[in-house]
């Protein structure tokens, strides 16, 4: 079928001619979209089972994936025992999203910060394969990846090759942790 706009046109607008056949080209996966939430939600508890809001919201939407990062996963820090303070993440926030993914049937692509952090600090790669192995241990299977950092820039990380370099060696230590993931 061919069609041809034939209605007037305002000024700097296109003509557009499209010809639609029954050749189906691809197809668009159906967690093909999903949403991505800030990092440090994880401390608001409003992705938690007893949220049942949320996780009817959710489920109603049908099964996806829900990225767990922006600007303030860099911000995010691991802190096994935190409660809740300031920019620290802990196994209690981790635990209440784990127990609402499973509510959902939603899969997780999880970030794990990675700017003000150094692969040349054991501690600092530490953590991240500890936030890692605990973020598995919790949600299993319904993790579909890991990211590390936001939206890397010259202006945030100094350099591609720096983040490169950093995303790289931190990459190296999760996947010596939990096992070859994905990475996103």
């Amino acid at each position: 079928m061919q069609t041809t706009d034939t209605q007037p046109s305002l000024s700097g607008a296109l003509q557009v001619n499209a010809r639609v056949t029954p050749a189906q080209l691809g197809v668009v996966g159906a967690d093909f979209v999903g949403f991505s939430f800030e990092k440090s939600e994880f401390t608001t508890r409003i992705f938690a089972a007893a949220n049942t809001n949320v996780v009817n919201l959710f489920k109603a939407l049908g099964s996806s994936v829900v990225r767990i990062g922006g600007s303030s996963v860099d911000d995010a820090k691991w802190d096994p025992v935190s409660r809740q303070t300031g920019h620290k993440i802990g196994k209690a926030d981790v635990d209440a999203f784990a127990s609402f993914v499973p509510l959902t049937g939603w899969r997780v692509i999880y970030g794990i910060g990675l700017l003000n952090r150094s692969a040349t600090n054991p501690a600092d790669v530490a953590a991240a394969a500890e936030e890692a192995q605990y973020a598995i241990d919790k949600m299993g299977n319904f993790i579909s990846a890991f990211t590390l950092g936001n939206e890397p820039d010259d202006s945030t990380y100094g350099s591609a090759s720096y983040f490169s370099t950093q995303w790289r060696a931190f990459k190296d230590v999760i996947v010596n942790q939990v096992g070859n993931r994905a990475f996103a």
